[in-house]
């Protein structure tokens, strides 16, 4: 898994995002009548849901049990255990996750400990340390996993694409099988029906061949701790991208669903005006630096500036991608005012082009302008028409 194999899972994920934006401009999607539901809990208790939602589903908090339905789920968490139903994917991201329920789309995952108990019935991404894909579990799609320690002990029916320190293979695994690995382990109850390619320190026993039906490829891994860190990170740069884009979902429909917050929207803007914005907004954003550098003499001052960039320029960006959506649907005159249906578009036309080397630079930094400049004309009550 190279970085080309990596932008390319971000890409699917961007056009699987703007796709699903676009289709349902043809169903009936009111956000804010609970099409979606979020629900962040602070302090330390555990969050148990067991609910039937007609929509997605947006958690983050301490701990979670969920064991009800709905279509998308994304439940970011310390522990996470999901025995429900998702009609579509499931994003699990914690530090011990707990997969026993029914994904009908695919899984994206990440978590130290990682535990698959259920039936995925497409693509599975996961990332972790200590993954184990136990024998009640059931795959559909292909395995696409990275971590230190990987037991296959359930069913793959569309193969396996991995990379692990070890990786121990101990039921059928239906299809191909590329991994990249220290120490690769067919037991007596693993087999694979396809073809076997892997990059390993160590050859495999005759016996543990005669348990492939298909070619078997072998490349010596001479430096396999370096090879391993790189494909290893490269993944992990998917997740952690993943990870992002995930908040940025979450936050934006958070504070777009804040009263008060759809005004700085109500005014459609042509072209001219979205200039101006951009331009108005460039000033804050090289202002903002100077002020920390300027103020260094006053120690806490300075720290206190550059610790709220982070969550300022979150903002901004939330900001910048709703007022681009708006201006989207209004160039290509579709009729949708739904401000939150809006924003998802932008996002994931936002993910496929910063990946744009040097274009994915002037597009983060035009968006962040257009949420400044936003803000500006709201706080200074200006009118750039």
């Amino acid at each position: 898994m190279n970085k080309y194999f990596t932008k390319a899972l971000l890409v699917v994920t961007a056009l699987l995002l703007t796709t699903t934006v676009l289709s349902a401009q043809d169903r009936d999607v009111d956000f804010d009548g609970g099409s979606i539901q979020i629900v962040a809990v602070e302090g330390n208790r555990t969050t148990r849901e067991g609910k039937t939602f007609n929509g997605d589903f947006f958690y983050g908090g301490k701990d979670i049990e969920y064991s009800g339905r709905a279509d998308d789920i994304y439940l970011m968490s310390r522990r996470v255990n999901f025995s429900g139903n998702s009609t579509g994917s499931l994003w699990a991201f914690g530090n011990k996750v707990q997969i026993s329920g029914v994904v009908e789309g695919n899984l994206h995952s990440a978590g130290n400990d990682f535990k698959i108990a259920g039936h995925i019935k497409e693509t599975a991404f996961i990332g972790g340390d200590s993954i184990l894909i136990t024998p009640e579990a059931v795959i559909d799609g292909t395995l696409i996993v990275a971590g230190r320690t990987i037991e296959i002990s359930g069913l793959l029916n569309n193969g396996l694409l991995g990379g692990g320190g070890e990786i121990i293979i101990d039921a059928p695994v239906t299809g191909n099988v590329t991994v990249n690995t220290g120490k690769l382990i067919i037991t007596e109850r693993g087999s694979i029906s396809g073809n076997l390619t892997y990059d390993s320190k160590e050859e495999i026993s005759d016996r543990e061949k005669a348990r492939v039906g298909g070619v078997v490829k072998f490349d010596i891994l001479e430096d396999f701790d370096k090879g391993f860190d790189e494909d290893f990170g490269s993944f992990f740069v998917f997740i952690a991208c993943s990870i992002v884009i995930a908040t940025l979902l979450i936050a934006g429909l958070l504070i777009l669903l804040l009263p008060g917050v759809k005004t700085l929207f109500s005014k459609s803007r042509d072209g001219k005006e979205i200039g101006k914005t951009l331009l108005w907004g460039l000033i804050p954003l090289f202002v903002y630096p100077l002020a920390v550098i300027v103020t260094i003499p006053l120690f806490p001052l300075s720290i206190a500036l550059g610790l709220a960039l982070f969550p300022l320029a979150a903002l901004v960006t939330i900001m910048g991608l709703a007022l681009s959506g708006k201006f989207l649907f209004s160039l290509f005159k579709w009729k949708n005012d739904n401000l939150l249906l809006q924003y998802l578009l932008a996002v994931g036309i936002y993910i496929v082009l910063s990946l744009i080397p040097f274009i994915g630079c002037l597009i983060g930094l035009a968006v962040t302008a257009l949420g400044s400049g936003l803000l500006i004309s709201r706080v200074f009550k200006a009118d750039f028409s």
